[in-house]
């Protein structure tokens, strides 16, 4: 029986940092409750994957995207919430490991 969509997204995120999709339900098989192992580039981060029909802020990103790729960077996006006291990036998954890889 082939994966479950969200499954191979998890392991495809997970190989893409060198390291494994955690197995069962997270803290379930005694590992951690994040969706990746702590491994490779991974053990810096706890990552979680989740996959929506629509998400948003992608779409934000998104409409940002031309001018950014016209400029030849990558996107940063900086979002805010009011009343929150944190800032939040958005970034690509491809950009965000070419400056992992250059520190």
């Amino acid at each position: 029986m082939p994966d479950k969509a969200w499954k191979a997204f998890e392991r495809r995120v997970a190989k893409s940092f060198g390291s494994q999709r955690t197995p069962l339900s997270g803290k379930m098989s005694g590992h951690t409750s994040a969706d990746v192992l702590h491994k490779g580039l991974a053990e810096n981060f706890f990552i979680e994957c989740k996959m929506r029909k629509k998400i948003a802020v992608i779409e934000i990103y998104k409409k940002h995207l031309k001018a950014a790729k016209k400029s030849g960077k990558p996107l940063l996006l900086f979002l805010h919430q009011t009343g929150d006291k944190k800032d939040y990036i958005l970034l690509e998954k491809e950009d965000f490991l070419k400056i992992l890889k250059t520190l």
